[in-house]
């Protein structure tokens, strides 16, 4: 497995503890939460992973 899609996998997963800890914030809150866990990266990134996993609840959270 590459660097890169370990570290991607290590985001996705701090972003779902995230939301599943608090499932009515949007990706903003859950990247921020995500980076106090160590999952280093931007708003953007957790946005990305985010919409591509569906797992925001907020619609607005994708727009």
């Amino acid at each position: 497995m590459g660097h890169a899609v370990l570290t991607q996998a290590y985001r996705a997963n701090a972003l779902f503890d995230a939301h599943r800890e608090d499932p009515e914030f949007g990706y903003r809150f859950l990247a921020d939460e995500a980076r106090d866990a160590g999952a280093a990266m931007a708003d953007r990134t957790a946005w990305r992973i985010c919409r591509d996993n569906r797992c925001c609840t907020r619609p607005h959270a994708f727009q």
